[in-house]
């Protein structure tokens, strides 16, 4: 209210979403646990990248600010380690949330993203136009599998800026499906992403290691049969033994697998680089060769199964 915001002290504890006023959420914290200064026995202290992410994602990724502190050493300069940390920051920033999988705007109760075919997610960001207020109060973010919606997450306000994560599901269409709002939604932005190696708070282990490198939609099948070439070269950055698995996503029957060929650097590889694994429709790569821009990888297969779609994922092997 604007007779809190006259105080100059007002705080998230005077909100009130039906307000007469609107004034930032500024969130203030430190680069080391518990202390805004610099001294040796601090940079000990040092927030982990982890726990950087995850004051972000309750900041920025709830509407609000993040105002990360930055003090001078005893010679005026930000320590290296403070400079280093800031950088890691901005670049897992932009390695998370700096290109969508798609993206829309729309406004009204429901705004949808048709992704063309099954299309691996586990994150979304919404923005309204702030311009013309806050509108949105309850809402939620579906995906369309299996020929039905199902609910990935819901929350109650988006704001100037929504970050949402949620475990990852395989969707061919996502929508955004405002409940209630108090003028009709005036969505600027609504993106979704699929984030690897994600850790919902700091020291968690990974949630999905699988990374998809490619997909099949029904459309691709004639008379039953597609000859699918995926280009795995963006995801085997070090020679090593990883593994690709098919995943159907839809349809009535079952899928299968013929005619398997690995190709390195545009050469068929030799027998035992690529190997069935004891898991249905799981393959080993085995890459052998020092990795260079020209050295590419590609595996061929011819795949089975009338009126399905899926997803093809990587990742590497578990020892």
């Amino acid at each position: 209210m604007r007779k809190d915001l006259a105080t100059g002290a007002a705080t998230a504890a005077q909100s009130n979403p039906d307000g007469n006023a609107w004034a930032p959420l500024e969130a203030d914290t430190t680069l080391y646990n518990h202390n805004w200064f610099w001294s040796k026995a601090n940079e000990k202290k040092r927030k982990s990248l982890d726990e950087l992410m995850n004051i972000y994602y309750k900041s920025v990724g709830r509407g609000g600010t993040m105002l990360l502190n930055s003090t001078p050493n005893t010679d005026g300069l930000i320590p290296e380690g403070d400079m280093k940390r800031y950088r890691e920051l901005g670049a897992e920033i932009t390695r998370r949330l700096g290109r969508a999988i798609a993206e829309t705007s729309g406004q009204g109760e429901l705004v949808e993203l048709d992704l063309g075919r099954p299309t691996r997610i586990n994150h979304a960001v919404t923005m309204e136009n702030i311009a013309k207020g806050e509108r949105v109060r309850e809402y939620v973010i579906e995906g369309f599998s299996n020929g039905r919606w199902k609910i990935l997450v819901e929350g109650v306000s988006v704001g100037r800026k929504r970050i949402d994560h949620f475990d990852a599901a395989d969707v061919t269409k996502v929508r955004l499906r405002t409940i209630k709002s108090a003028a009709t939604p005036l969505i600027r932005r609504f993106a979704v992403f699929y984030v690897t190696n994600f850790r919902p708070e700091p020291n968690q282990p990974p949630r999905d290691a699988w990374v998809q490198c490619g997909s099949w939609n029904a459309t691709d099948l004639k008379d039953g049969r597609a000859s699918l070439e995926l280009n795995l070269t963006p995801h085997i950055p070090a020679a090593g033994q990883y593994e690709v698995k098919f995943q159907k996503a839809a349809g009535p029957g079952d899928v299968k697998l013929s005619g398997e060929t690995l190709l390195q650097s545009g050469q068929e590889s030799a027998p035992g680089m690529l190997t069935r694994l004891a898991e249905p429709l799981h393959y080993n790569v085995n890459r052998t060769a020092v990795i260079t821009a020209e050295a590419d990888v590609q595996l061929k297969v011819v795949l089975e199964g009338p009126g399905t779609q899926g997803l093809v994922f990587i990742r590497p092997a578990r020892q």
